[in-house]
């Protein structure tokens, strides 16, 4: 068992059967942010996190939050497009 303790949690619809679970977690004397895809069972309303996700601690989403807002706000063309 993990020893973590959820500190905050928001969640985000994506659509009807799928969510993103953004979980701010204490685990072993840091804090982390966690941020996970959530899909709905085939029957029935219960969500159940996917294998996508990522948890970094929170001084390093520092680092990395600007970053990804310069591949958002400038994406560069791949082939598939």
């Amino acid at each position: 068992m993990r020893n973590e303790t959820a500190i905050r949690e928001a969640e985000i619809a994506l659509g009807e059967t799928v969510k993103l679970v953004l979980c701010l977690k204490n685990w072993e004397g840091k804090v982390y942010i966690d941020a996970r895809k959530w899909k709905k069972a085939v029957a029935g309303d219960i969500f159940y996190p996917s294998t996508l996700g990522i948890m970094l601690e929170t001084k390093h989403w520092l680092y990395a939050i600007p970053k990804i807002k310069e591949f958002i706000d400038n994406p560069i063309a791949t082939p598939h497009e």
